[in-house]
């Protein structure tokens, strides 16, 4: 019998009610499902917040956690990074061997993008090279109709340095039959007397042409410098010999003649040498350091050439090891630097937004490549320009055995060498600057060169070899 009132929850407890035994039964019965219905209330309570306590942690959790971008995994990054990286490098090495080199080498003669026909115009290397020589002479003749006091012959007291030229009277022919005059000397006085020469410094001109005055430049420029002629005012008596042996002979009259002025130092051009700007200036800062022996060599041994043919400062053309050795690691140098700034640019541009960045990777090693492909083809000759952006910056180093246009004499080795050419202790057959190289050896000298040039070499016409000797390179 059921009780009234009970309703569902009667017919509930029903189920979990054992055989009912009198009333007092039915107290414990409710008692027993009053306390299992909070047992499971307790329950469901408590697993409802363990589930909220992990929904909490993954919510916090999940600010801290990396979205993949645009929905790639670290692995897909990577390998976006390294297609991008790939044609980036691919990219750079397009641009720079396909369109930069070729628009600014195109007239750089030592220079692989090097083409004659768009540097020249179409005109032939002889037509070019007199109308350059002919633009020189016009503003060597505009120098001296604007200087109006004539520079007076300096005296012998306090010579540091005497600067001398070693000139013939020149005529080229060409192919029209007529006579050319490259008029080299008034060029190259006119050069060295726009630079700011101080008063230790003494010009001198040594005319050793046969008909000294046949050479009417060096006798217009006796109102400027001094001017000595080795055959006297009427001439040579009798023809000379061989021209190697009257270009010995010339070239060591000169050098005699300097020393009569007693310097410390004898600067020996050749009448076709002309001065780069500012090169007397640089000139004064090597003689410093010469005499300081920060070149770990003694000034009283010095022979140096200040200019040097672009076509051996390559090194890699010649015999002398140690400038092949220095020519590679300015080669790693260049590439080292220049890898360098195109990583760092590669990070700013397409890297800014990573945190960690490297710099030594394949990007680097492609971009040092690149740097060190572009030197060589744009040629060591023509990176040496850049040096002359400041004097700190020129090098003095081991000379290649070459050439007599610029050379600098310490006093001592000047004498040397005199004394051993008019003893006759250089082999006859030797022209003078392979009886230099060869006395530089026998005294123990020490031939350095300053790169780059101090001087440029602007000779056409050969007064040995009696003709045209066109070096477009020296034009260029």
């Amino acid at each position: 019998m059921r009780s009234k009132g009970t309703g569902y929850l009667s017919d509930s407890v029903s189920v979990f009610a054992r055989p009912s035994w009198g009333q007092s039964t039915h107290v414990s019965e409710l008692s027993f499902i009053l306390a299992r219905r909070d047992s499971f209330h307790g329950l469901s309570t408590g697993i409802h917040q363990i589930e909220a306590e992990s929904a909490n942690i993954k919510v916090e959790e999940m600010p801290h956690t990396k979205k993949p971008c645009c929905g790639v995994s670290s692995s897909g990054r990577h390998v976006c990074g390294l297609l991008l990286r790939n044609w980036t490098a691919i990219g750079l090495y397009i641009s720079v061997f396909c369109v930069i080199l070729p628009i600014c080498c195109h007239k750089w003669y030592f220079s692989v993008y090097y083409n004659q026909k768009l540097h020249l115009g179409g005109a032939s290397p002889s037509v070019y090279a007199r109308k350059v020589n002919d633009e020189c002479i016009v503003r060597a003749v505009s120098f001296f109709s604007q200087k109006r006091d004539a520079q007076l012959p300096r005296t012998t007291n306090d010579v540091k340095m005497v600067i001398g030229f070693v000139t013939i009277k020149r005529k080229g022919e060409i192919k029209d039959g007529g006579d050319y005059k490259p008029r080299y000397l008034l060029q190259t006085v006119a050069g060295l007397l726009q630079e700011r020469l101080p008063d230790t410094i003494h010009v001198l001109i040594c005319n050793v042409a046969t008909n000294p005055s046949s050479h009417t430049d060096a006798a217009f420029l006796s109102k400027y410098v001094t001017v000595v002629s080795r055959y006297g005012k009427y001439g040579a008596a009798k023809p000379p010999g061989h021209l190697q042996d009257k270009e010995r002979e010339d070239y060591i009259f000169c050098l005699n003649q300097s020393l009569s002025y007693n310097p410390r130092y004898v600067l020996l051009l050749e009448d076709d040498a002309l001065v780069v700007p500012g090169a007397v200036d640089v000139l004064v800062y090597v003689v410093d350091k010469i005499e300081d022996r920060r070149y770990r060599f003694e000034a009283s041994k010095t022979l140096a050439k200040l200019y040097s043919p672009l076509s051996l400062q390559r090194d890699f053309y010649t015999d002398k090891p140690s400038r092949i050795v220095r020519n590679l690691l300015e080669l790693l140098s260049i590439g080292l630097f220049g890898g360098s700034l195109l990583r760092i640019l590669y990070t700013l541009l397409c890297e800014r937004n990573r945190e960690n960045h490297r710099l030594l990777d394949g990007y680097f090693v492609a971009s040092l490549i690149c740097c060190v492909l572009a030197a060589l083809a744009i040629s060591r000759p023509h990176l040496l320009e850049l040096r002359r952006i400041s004097k700190q910056l020129y090098m003095v180093l081991e000379a290649n055995d070459c050439c007599t246009q610029a050379i600098l004499y310490h006093r001592e080795v000047a004498k040397s060498i005199v004394s051993q050419f008019e003893k006759g202790f250089v082999p006859d057959w030797y022209p003078i600057d392979a009886g230099l190289d060869y006395l530089a050896e026998k005294l123990g000298l020490a031939p350095v060169c300053v790169e780059p040039n101090l001087f440029t070499h602007i000779g056409m016409y050969s007064a040995l070899h009696e003709g045209e000797n066109v070096y477009l390179k020296d034009f260029a």
